[in-house]
């Protein structure tokens, strides 16, 4: 089954560059469409039903995270997995509870960023290393 991807990233190299890295994935990827911000993440669920959204935090700059929970309200079997420039324990945990199905870092390894696109397409949540490891200290 071909597995329908948005991706939203405010630099287009690093949605580009994510592209490439999820084409190498055992799963028939369709990239339906790269989009640059939160008016064009919107605009593009209003006519199409992407299996997963993977979104640059930085999109949500000025409405705040806190918007991903009505993106899930309004397409409720949407996964979302979460990125940022950097790790950010906060984000991460807060991303998790808002609904979304995962968070990482650009800084990751590829092989983790594979292994949470992956994850989240077989219907997980991912949950780094970094931040188990942090979350079982207390």
């Amino acid at each position: 089954m071909i597995k329908k991807i948005l991706i939203s990233d405010s630099q287009p190299i690093s949605a580009y560059g994510l592209l490439r890295l999820i084409k190498d994935l055992d799963y028939e990827i369709e990239c339906l469409s790269i989009v640059h911000d939160l008016q064009g993440i919107c605009t593009f669920l209003s006519v199409h039903s992407p299996d997963l959204l993977i979104v640059d935090v930085s999109i949500f700059t000025e409405k705040g995270i806190g918007v991903i929970k009505d993106i899930k309200a309004k397409n409720k079997f949407l996964k979302i997995l979460v990125t940022n420039n950097k790790y950010d324990k906060f984000l991460a945990i807060e991303s998790i509870k808002i609904g979304t199905n995962g968070f990482v870092s650009k800084t990751d390894e590829l092989e983790t960023i594979k292994q949470a696109v992956e994850r989240v397409l077989r219907g997980g949540v991912y949950i780094g290393k970094r931040l188990s490891d942090e979350l079982s200290k207390g």
